[in-house]
């Protein structure tokens, strides 16, 4: 006999769960296609074990391992993806200092600048542009702090031409000008 809220769950969740799984391929000329990305296919394994659980509490902790696990397949790139995304990521933190671009970070990785954006902000929530930004402005904290360097000896150490767009992009994400940082540091 199979409880009724199993029942439900059977029948509404190819109507809750209609969208497949997205995948990302692992390179832009991939030709593999995902197999079992339908929301029935997925779950098939998990009802199963749900028809043969013993007891309420053994339902339970099933229930919530698929819909972990569903929510997890939903956004995720692919490892290899991930390995590219790594890559960029450890250059940009090694070479921030110097002026870039992202064609010069994806021929550094091997991929096409389009594709390897698209892949950074799935993966970070960030274009890459906005992380290498965040992270000049990041480092350029211990410097305000630790030190008398002017504003615009500061930017140039981080990366940045022009003092203008350092300052612009410290207040977007501090909401306050380099200059009113350290004067509040030095205060404390």
């Amino acid at each position: 006999v199979i409880p009724t809220w199993i029942r439900r769950l059977r029948k509404a969740t190819p109507t809750l769960l209609r969208r497949p799984r997205r995948v990302i391929p692992t390179s832009p000329r991939s030709t593999t296609k995902p197999t079992n990305t339908s929301p029935k296919c997925r779950l098939s394994p998990y009802l199963k074990k749900l028809e043969n659980a013993a007891d309420p509490s053994e339902c339970s902790r099933i229930f919530f391992s698929c819909i972990q696990g569903l929510l997890n397949a939903k956004t995720k790139t692919s490892m290899e993806a991930h390995t590219y995304i790594c890559q960029a990521i450890s250059y940009i933190q090694q070479h921030y200092r110097e002026e870039l671009s992202v064609p010069q970070i994806a021929d550094v990785v091997s991929l096409n600048p389009v594709y390897l954006s698209r892949l950074f902000k799935l993966d970070t929530g960030k274009t890459l542009s906005e992380y290498l930004n965040c992270y000049r402005t990041e480092c350029s904290l211990a410097l305000l702090t630790d030190t008398a360097d002017t504003i615009q000896s500061i930017s140039q150490k981080v990366g940045y031409s022009d003092v203008r767009s350092y300052i612009r992009f410290f207040k977007k994400y501090y909401d306050v000008t380099p200059s009113e940082y350290r004067r509040g540091a030095v205060g404390k």
